[in-house]
């Protein structure tokens, strides 16, 4: 218990020295605006006015930030919906390999919610191709992660390991996908 309230003080402490960073800053930053209403107008802005524009507009590959948002947020979910599971016992450390196939399930079910975070997201940044973004959410992440995990199960195959998985199981994860 003390490590962990040892490390919970430690990023306290950080976090309020960063605060105190950014409140003299912004304070700084206001102090300057009100002296500069009284100069003329035809001087260019500094600091924080300069961005007051950009606020509302959308990135410039809206696409990509939407996907990558979306799929993080399924993993979010996943894990939160996983560590719920097993902080409750309906996982047990005992059968194995029920945490990963858990994990698995999961995170194919919340595909939906990462689906929709990653098109509603698109369609926030004014995208008219919202399904296409919602593909690619559901396609990048996963067949990225089965590549890199087939070409290792193909070493581990090379080697006549018993480690690794089967085709048969492959196929099968080919299909939950």
């Amino acid at each position: 218990w003390f490590s962990i309230l040892n490390s919970f003080m430690i990023v306290v402490f950080l976090s309020g020295l960063i605060a105190m960073i950014m409140i003299r800053t912004l304070r700084k930053d206001f102090q300057r605006y009100e002296q500069q209403d009284y100069l003329e107008e035809g001087q260019e802005e500094t600091g924080w006015k300069l961005v007051h524009g950009d606020v509302f507009r959308p990135p410039p590959m809206a696409g990509w930030l939407s996907v990558f948002i979306g799929t993080g947020f399924q993993l979010t979910v996943s894990v939160i919906f996983l560590m719920i599971f097993a902080c409750f016992g309906f996982l047990s450390p005992a059968n194995r390999g029920a945490l990963m196939q858990a994990m698995l399930f999961l995170f194919v079910f919340m595909g939906m919610i990462g689906g929709y975070t990653s098109a509603r997201l698109f369609r926030t940044f004014k995208g008219n191709r919202w399904k296409s973004n919602s593909m690619w959410t559901a396609m990048l992440f996963p067949g990225f992660t089965f590549s890199i995990f087939f070409v290792l199960n193909l070493f581990i195959w090379g080697q006549k390991s018993s480690g690794a998985v089967p085709f048969g199981t492959l196929v099968m994860l080919c299909l939950l996908w």
